[in-house]
């Protein structure tokens, strides 16, 4: 997913296909071998939030805010009070970050779309 070598149609292919891993190895009842559902989770956002910032064009931009909107809309869905906070903060530092208009611009509807999905969603972090 961060191989600069890849081609952008690759690194948005390996960030749909981790973020499809993850989510099913978090989901409750899910075999996890032994492995925490934390586990993966910090490089898989390290990853997502640096093709966030991609320099190989719009798409791959498109689809890491994409990836961490699904990945935070299912967790909140599931009550998920470990994994949540982390991917909702890089989301916001990703967004805050981003240097492309259109890419913020579409950021942002994801993120009005998750706080109007889901109530409670704390917004402390939007102020930091």
């Amino acid at each position: 997913l961060t191989d600069e070598r890849s081609s952008g149609g690759t690194q948005q292919a390996a960030a749909l296909l981790a973020t499809e891993l993850w989510l099913s190895g978090a989901s409750p009842g899910a075999e996890m071998g032994g492995a925490s559902p934390q586990e993966g989770l910090g490089d898989l956002l390290s990853a997502l939030k640096k093709a966030s910032q991609s320099r190989q064009g719009q798409a791959p931009r498109l689809v890491a805010f994409s990836c961490l909107s699904r990945m935070l809309s299912t967790l909140c869905d599931r009550h998920d009070p470990d994994s949540t906070p982390a991917v909702y903060r890089t989301l916001i530092y990703a967004l805050v970050e981003s240097d492309s208009k259109p890419t913020r611009e579409f950021a942002t509807r994801c993120l009005l779309s998750l706080l109007e999905k889901h109530e409670g969603v704390p917004v402390g972090i939007l102020a930091e």
